[in-house]
């Protein structure tokens, strides 16, 4: 702690750098550990089918609220399957480019906003919830690294006043909104800032303006004809028991936690030493002392609320380097809170996946306010040691376990590829059949994985009729998502 406390400015930006870094290298570890799971698997049969009649879809999967959400997950999918047909080759393009993205975006954020103390930024990295959303093959995962450059590219633009900035900032944000309509409240935050405190700027260069708006208009064009022409009604949540959605907004900075990685694996996250309670309970502690960020951030969007409050009533007064930042993000936070209630969403941790790079500035705001208190930057030590724990316990165990039997995880795509090749090597009239939860409830996994590697068999291996079943390797082992291929 007194190391990073009495770093230069220089030796700031330069541990920034270097943990960036580091960080982001740890991200090609283990590729093959992650996820694959139904949603997944429907967006690559789309674009299969898509590459084979030769049309580009309009419209992604369908919602739970009744509307569907946009196309660019598969358009990116199928031109990926176009190049590679290797799925490990293929996520380890993935995770090189969202990991940049949201490496760039977090360096901006400390470059653009000298309120932000430079060597504090690396916490980003160490988020249990960005590292598993930042490797996986999810379509909602993509509004991360969209988001964080499309907030920092437009934070440029405020800066530099540059056009490329912010046909940066518009394009990213209309793959946001192409991937996901969780997207919405970044691109309205965005858009209020502009409308209010760019309109000199936008009299001046409407050429300009007006060309990226419409280039970005015509990529939408195909998915708001489609909402338009679609009879289903828009409908909300029904009410949590708990009331979830009346505190979700202000939940957010779970996404600095390790608190909650539960939903990914099971109530074993808390049981790591099933047998030793006093081992068990020194690494619940561990885990648990992470909510320290919560008061922190909840003191950073204060800050950020009251930098707002002070320009608006001070309105003669040249704006701070803060102001836009924080004007952005209390906007963003608002129109959340107001979707939240309206929506009922509840507190799960995709819904905040937009909103990450908006809770790490109030928490990083709230740690750089406070940083000459000693107490301050102990908690931010136990806080740091606390995600890396937490991030290295995730990704020890997903790997020695082979994933896991949980709804929102399940084999790792590794195990599922090489089983999906076992299978395309045996005839094709082999009948299949599963023991195992995931492929079960959901066959259309395999169906998409057999689909992707087909391409790249020759023959089958055997032309003998066979029964086979997928089954766990280890039956009785409840924390292992390993499984096998057996003849029956």
């Amino acid at each position: 702690m007194k190391l990073i406390s009495q770093f230069s400015q220089k030796h700031s930006w330069r541990f920034l750098f270097c943990s960036l870094f580091v960080l982001s290298l740890l991200r090609l570890l283990w590729v093959g550990d992650i996820p694959f799971g139904n949603d997944d698997a429907q967006l690559f049969l789309q674009a299969i089918n898509d590459s084979k009649n030769q049309v580009f879809t309009s419209h992604g999967l369908l919602g739970s609220r009744g509307m569907n959400y946009g196309p660019f997950a598969i358009w990116t999918y199928r031109l990926g399957l176009f190049f590679t047909r290797d799925l490990i080759l293929f996520a380890s393009a993935r995770i090189l480019i969202t990991t940049f993205m949201v490496s760039l975006s977090v360096f901006l954020l400390a470059r653009l906003t000298p309120a932000l103390l430079p060597s504090l930024g690396f916490i980003a990295l160490l988020s249990p919830y960005l590292w598993l959303y930042g490797r996986d093959l999810w379509d909602n995962s993509y509004v991360i690294p969209l988001s964080g450059l499309a907030i920092t590219s437009y934070l440029y633009f405020c800066k530099k006043e540059s056009c490329w900035a912010l046909f940066l900032s518009l394009l990213l944000s209309t793959f946001g909104l192409l991937t996901h309509l969780v997207y919405l409240p970044i691109l309205a935050g965005l858009g209020l800032h502009f409308v209010i405190y760019k309109r000199k700027w936008m009299k001046t260069h409407w050429p300009a303006f007006t060309l990226s708006l419409a280039s970005c208009f015509f990529i939408s064009l195909p998915y708001f004809r489609h909402l338009l022409s679609e009879k289903r009604s828009f409908t909300a949540g029904e009410v949590s028991r708990d009331l979830g959605h009346l505190f979700m907004p202000f939940l957010g900075p779970r996404f600095f936690t390790s608190l909650g990685i539960e939903h990914f694996t099971g109530k074993e996250w808390y049981r790591w030493f099933p047998d030793n309670s006093i081992l068990n309970s020194g690494w619940i502690f561990l885990i648990v002392i992470s909510a320290l960020c919560y008061p922190i951030a909840w003191y950073g969007i204060y800050l950020a609320f009251k930098e707002v409050l002070n320009q608006i009533r001070n309105s003669q007064s040249k704006s701070s380097e803060l102001f836009d930042i924080s004007f952005i993000c209390v906007s963003i936070f608002l129109i959340e809170i107001g979707l939240s209630f309206y929506l009922r969403l509840i507190p799960i941790p995709n819904f905040y996946s937009p909103f990450w790079i908006v809770f790490l500035f109030f928490l990083w705001l709230g740690f750089s306010h406070l940083w000459n208190h000693r107490t301050i930057k102990i908690i931010f030590f136990l806080v740091s040691i606390s995600l890396f724990t937490g991030l290295i316990g995730l990704v020890w165990r997903t790997h020695q376990t082979g994933g896991n039997r949980w709804n929102h995880y399940g084999p790792t795509l590794e195990n599922l590829v090489n089983i999906a090749h076992e299978i395309e090597e045996l005839s094709p009239n082999t009948q299949l059949t599963s023991d195992t939860f995931h492929l079960s409830r959901f066959p259309l996994m395999m169906e998409a994985l057999r689909q992707i590697i087909r391409p790249t068999i020759a023959n089958p291996k055997t032309t003998a009729i066979e029964k086979v079943e997928i089954q766990y390797d280890e039956p009785n082992n409840l924390r292992s998502g390993k499984i096998i291929l057996i003849k029956k």
